[in-house]
Parts: C-alpha cells; structure tokens; sequence
C-alpha cells in the first residue's frame, strides 16, 4: 500500500464510514487521505488508524540509530 485511502480501501471501509466513525464530515477524511498538512495532526492519524482497526508508530532515525518513540 502507497497511502492511506489505498489502506481504508483495502479493509473495505468508505470516506463516509472512517468520518462517522471520528465524528468528522466524509471531507475532512478526504483532507487527511490526500495529505492536507492541516489535517495532519497526530491525534488525528491516530484516531484515522483507529477508525480502520490500526495503529500509528513513530520511529525516530539519525544515521544507523532508531528508536520507536509511540
């Protein structure tokens, strides 16, 4: 998968599903699925992979070094 309407398509779920699951018009989630920097939040990658049955990781890298941070 190359994004994140690819991911909500692949578990069969549509914009207007995910946007009543967060509580957010079916656009809002189109904002989120095309990248929109403003609709980019944390919490609300976290509540999108939520509504998908997901979760969000964060991984820090520098150089050879990483570590998983949430």
């Amino acid at each position: 998968m190359r994004n994140l309407k690819e991911l909500r398509k692949a578990i069969g779920k549509t914009q207007a599903e995910v946007a009543q699951i967060l509580g957010v018009s079916q656009s809002r989630v189109s904002q989120i699925e095309n990248g929109n920097l403003e609709a980019m939040e944390l919490e609300t990658l976290r509540a999108y992979a939520t509504a998908l049955g997901g979760h969000v990781d964060i991984t820090i890298s520098v150089g050879p070094h990483s570590i998983k941070v949430a």
